[in-house]
Order: structure tokens, then C-alpha cells, then sequence
């Protein structure tokens, strides 16, 4: 009675004193009642604060009322109770979500998904937002276990690797991102997307490297610059043979990378994404001849691939810049000899740019108003000395750009 009446907590106390009596214990109508109340517990937020284990207790007695009722005449009944628990559930992980108390709201949708499965439903949205919530909890083990589930239900579950695979890198475990990936690699080796992650792993393990042999470097320029020192120097020698060591680190991690995105292209030949990422991974190396040989793949394959154009300017332009800079080391005044190479390499820079305002050009129609592409055209005739291309991709520039 106190149930209809709207008083829970009081019909929560009957409820739980009928339990205590060993006759009413093995009646599945109580525990039925049970789950009714503390359903309605559940839809009231004030009360839900005095007993915040009310869905809990709900799944706990409908489990026992399905144990109880061997001739299943409850069946249906106990059915739609579950289905209203998985309902509340989502509800409650919903609110905790938004209110960033994420570890509950993980909590909250894994019981709306396992209310469900308890009744042969599967509630794909409950686990999978269960796991996004542990994994902004930081809750790993918890995460992992949201995703492996889904993983083997058969819901994305390549997405679902990756995802296990961000959450350790966010984590700086690089390592089991990578194992991750390669578990996932074992068993869909066709899986592009899982080569590239495993690229872009490889490759985020480089930049505080790089970034410490360049701190080297500039430590190793101020001893020269300040203190007059030289190659022999104790503390010279000291730095140099830490930059050596970490570029061999740095070496090995380049061929790691370049290895996952070779992979990729032997596992399928005409995947677009796997050959530009390809190209820009061996380019990095300073494999130059085999990166354009993947540009030129790529753009054998989609010739509209506007990134792949650019890039491939971007080294010719790169190049041209370079001859540029030597032929500022050239003196002043010139031997037969030194005039002639001059020359040749003045011939040769602009050939460089030349080739790059051409693929620069197609990038250009490929994509309209592309304002990096504009502003390298500007900067490449500024090379050239073509005052009126300037003027013309400057006038686009400021009409699309500024």
C-alpha cells in the first residue's frame, strides 16, 4: 500500500523486513514488489540520494524473482521491469555524465547494458558509452573492458582497437598502444586505419626526442659561440654523443613508422590514405626517391588527390630554396669554374620552382581558395621574380584570405 501511495521509503522498509521472513524470501511476488520499489526510488532524485543503490537492488531482485518463478508466468512482467532498469540506467548515466562525474556514469551505463542482456538485448549505446566514460575517468581497465566487449559482439570493432589504443597513448603507455594495434592488425590485416594509428604512434614518440637533440644542439652552439668552445671539449664531446644516441633512437622509431605504412600498401595496393601516408612518412625519412614513387602511386590512383599535388610542390619548392641558399655562399667574385657551376645551379633552382608553381597550380584547382596553396604560389613567384603572378595570387589572397 505504501508503494501506491507514493511513500517508497516506507514501502522500502516494509519490503526489506518481508525479505527477512523466510516464506516471503522464496515467493518471487516479493521480490517483484521489491523491484517496483525501488524503481520508483530510482525517479525520485531526493530520495535517490538516501538510497543510491537502488538500481542495484532493482536488478538484484529481478533476478531473484526469475529464479523463483520456475513456471515462467511472470516471464513478460519481469521482462519489461529489466527493460525499464536499463531505461533508468541510461537516464542516470546520462545526468552523471553531464554533471563530469564520469566514473558513475560508466557505472550507470554498464548496468542499463547489462539489465538488457539479461532478457537477450543488446544495448550496443549503453557499453559503448560506458566505455567513453571510464576512458574520461582515466578508468582503463574498466574502458578496455566497455570496448573488448563490444569488440567481440561485432559493434566496430576496429574502432573499438583504436580506441583502446588512444587511451593508452593518452596514458603514455605507448606500448600498449601499439599492442593494441597490433593485436587488431593479427586479426583484420586489412584494417588501414590501424597501420596509420600505428604510424602516427611511432611518430609521436619522435617529437621529444627531436625536440631534445635540437635543446643539444642549440646548448652545443652557445658553448662555441660564448665560451669559445671546441669540437674536443669535454662537455662538446659530452652532448655530441647524447645527440648520437638518441638519433639512433630517433632512426629506429622513423623505420618503425615507415615499416607500419609499408605494410599497409603491400596489404592493399590501391588504398589512397595508406599511399600519401606512405609518401609523407618516407619524404620525413629523407628517403626522397621512394616517397615520390608513393606520391606517384598516389596520384596514378586519384589523380584529384589535391595533398599529394601539394606536397609533391612542397619538395621541388624545398629544393629550389636550398640552391638558393648556396648560391649565396658563392664569393663575390667568380672563377671560370665557380661561374659556370653557378650557373647551372641558378639553372636548376629555377627549374625547382618552376615545377612546384605547376603542381602547385593543379592543387590550386583542385581546391579553390585553398589559402596555404595561394600564399605558397606567392611565395614561389616571389622566387621566380614574377611580378605579375605575385600581384595576381596576392589580389586572391586578400580577397579570400585576409
Amino acid at each position: 500500500n505504501a508503494n501506491k501511495e507514493g511513500d517508497f521509503a516506507t514501502a522500502a522498509v516494509y519490503i526489506e523486513q518481508a525479505i527477512e521472513n523466510p516464506k516471503a524470501n522464496d515467493r518471487h511476488k516479493t521480490w517483484r514488489y521489491r523491484a517496483r520499489i525501488y524503481l520508483n526510488i530510482s525517479k525520485d532524485s531526493i530520495l535517490f540520494t538516501e538510497f543510491p543503490d537502488a538500481l542495484e537492488i532493482v536488478k538484484e531482485s529481478l533476478i531473484r524473482a526469475r529464479e523463483l518463478d520456475s513456471k515462467g508466468s511472470y516471464k513478460e512482467e519481469v521482462t519489461m521491469s529489466f527493460g525499464a532498469l536499463n531505461e533508468a540506467c541510461n537516464l542516470k548515466g546520462i545526468k552523471s555524465y553531464n554533471a563530469k562525474n564520469y566514473a558513475d556514469a560508466g557505472d550507470k551505463f554498464t548496468m542499463a547494458f547489462e539489465a538488457g542482456e539479461l532478457v537477450g538485448a543488446v544495448d550496443t549505446n549503453a557499453l559503448y558509452n560506458a566505455g567513453l566514460s571510464y576512458k574520461v575517468a582515466q578508468d582503463r581497465l574498466s574502458a578496455e573492458r566497455s570496448f573488448r566487449k563490444l569488440s567481440i559482439i561485432g559493434y566496430q570493432p576496429i574502432n573499438m582497437i583504436l580506441l583502446m589504443s588512444e587511451m593508452s597513448r593518452e596514458l603514455g603507455d605507448s606500448e600498449s598502444a601499439i599492442a593494441f594495434l597490433n593485436e587488431g592488425i593479427a586479426n583484420f590485416p586489412l584494417a588501414q586505419e590501424l597501420y596509420i594509428e600505428k604510424f602516427n604512434v611511432y611518430n609521436s614518440l619522435k617529437i621529444p626526442i627531436s625536440r631534445e637533440i635540437f635543446s643539444l644542439q642549440q646548448n652545443i652552439d652557445s658553448l662555441f659561440r660564448y665560451v669559445k668552445a671546441t669540437d674536443k671539449d669535454m662537455e662538446v664531446v659530452a652532448l655530441r654523443a647524447k645527440q648520437d644516441s638518441l638519433r639512433e633512437v630517433e632512426f629506429s622509431l622513423s623505420e618503425k613508422s615507415k615499416s607500419s605504412i609499408l605494410s599497409v600498401v603491400e596489404a592493399d595496393s590501391t588504398n589512397i590514405e595508406a599511399w600519401y601516408a606512405c609518401a609523407v612518412t618516407l619524404m620525413d625519412l629523407d628517403l626522397i626517391e621512394e616517397g615520390i614513387g608513393a606520391y606517384t602511386k598516389l596520384l596514378e590512383l586519384d589523380s584529384t588527390y589535391q595533398a599529394g599535388w601539394f606536397n609533391f610542390g612542397l619538395h621541388d619548392y624545398d629544393q629550389g630554396v636550398d640552391m638558393k641558399n648556396k648560391l649565396g655562399d658563392f664569393p663575390l667574385r667568380l672563377s671560370k669554374s665557380e661561374q659556370a657551376e653557378f650557373d647551372n645551379l641558378k639553372v636548376d633552382m629555377n627549374a625547382s620552382f618552376e615545377i612546384a608553381e605547376k603542381y602547385w597550380n593543379t592543387a590550386f584547382r583542385l581546391k579553390t581558395f585553398d589559402c596555404t596553396v595561394i600564399q605558397a604560389l606567392i611565395n614561389v613567384n616571389i622566387y621566380l621574380k614574377d611580378m605579375e603572378g605575385q600581384d595576381a595570387w596576392r589580389e586572391a589572397h586578400e580577397a579570400h584570405c585576409d
